[in-house]
């Protein structure tokens, strides 16, 4: 479905498409699903760009292990995978917690994590084929419509940004003291990205 639209007044009245509207009063969307990032960024993690998706996942290794020492990243934080490949890589976080702090052996380690990597990787074989088939669309990083909200907690709209990058914006923190694009729950949707590490 192209050229999604809603329209209304004070909440949504109707839908409109490319060849296609329907009356309705609540519209729930879905462009992929991807980590929430809050906490490993608060934390000062390592992230890095997941260009299939299109978002920021924390760099972690096959345990959880993130890129600072004693801070593992596990389940869905990590990247969106199901509750099966969830449950696995918390307990794989545990596990390694444990080796790490000496409360298994390497061969106690091994006999543990085994099962739950093989438990992880058959709950994430089918997550290539879905993220080829439903990769998000160019316009949920880069809008088209001026009017469309990017942070809808503080109901910044794309032309906002974009005016605020011609101002001198750079980045996500000068958009939060331009628009304070970001300042809530939503991170500034679009608006706010974090930088490489």
């Amino acid at each position: 479905m192209t050229g999604l639209r809603a329209e209304g007044g004070d909440r949504v009245e109707r839908v409109l498409w490319d060849g296609g509207s329907e009356a309705c009063d609540t519209l729930l969307l879905h462009e992929g699903v991807v980590p929430a990032t809050h906490i490993p960024l608060a934390l000062g993690l390592a992230h890095d760009w997941d260009a299939v998706q299109r978002c920021w996942r924390p760099r972690v290794d096959e345990y959880g292990a993130s890129s600072a020492a004693r801070i593992a990243v596990a389940g869905d934080a990590a990247g969106i995978g199901g509750w099966q490949a969830a449950i696995a890589a918390g307990r794989l976080a545990a596990v390694d917690a444990a080796r790490r702090v000496g409360r298994l052996t390497e061969a106690g380690f091994a006999r543990r994590a085994g099962p739950l990597l093989a438990a992880r990787r058959a709950s994430l074989a089918l997550r290539p084929f879905l993220d080829a088939l439903y990769p998000p669309p160019d316009w949920v990083l880069a809008p088209p419509e001026e009017a469309t909200l990017v942070c809808r907690c503080e109901e910044v709209t794309a032309g906002q940004v974009r005016a605020a990058a011609r101002l001198g914006a750079t980045g996500p923190n000068q958009l939060k003291a331009y628009l304070r694009a970001g300042m809530g729950p939503c991170q500034g949707g679009s608006a706010a990205r974090p930088s490489p590490r």
